[in-house]
């Protein structure tokens, strides 16, 4: 039961990281008011996606700047935005549209 207790607090620690994470990025999320599990799955699901696209693009936020991610990126693995923003636009524009 020890080991148990054990692996799930570092576990819960983690998911409150990444929780804190999203929040900084996404103010909103402080406030986030809904009616189902599933729509608040659905919100921080998305949030998690949109996070993954920036930090892809090289968007870091402020709190992860100075921390390693355990991740490389080079300068040359980032978005170009000339080429991608009609595809961002779009993706955007159906994102809005689903929610």
């Amino acid at each position: 039961m020890q080991v148990f207790n054990t692996v799930h607090s570092k576990q819960r620690v983690a998911v409150e990281g990444a929780f804190g994470i999203l929040k900084g990025r996404f103010q909103r999320l402080h406030y986030m008011d809904v009616a189902s599990v599933q729509h608040a799955v659905e919100i921080v699901g998305a949030a998690c996606v949109l996070h993954n696209m920036a930090m892809r693009c090289c968007d870091t936020p402020e709190e992860l700047a100075g921390t390693d991610s355990g991740t490389d990126v080079s300068p040359t693995d980032c978005c170009d935005y000339g080429d991608t923003s009609a595809m961002a636009s779009f993706l955007r524009d159906r994102l809005a549209e689903a929610l």
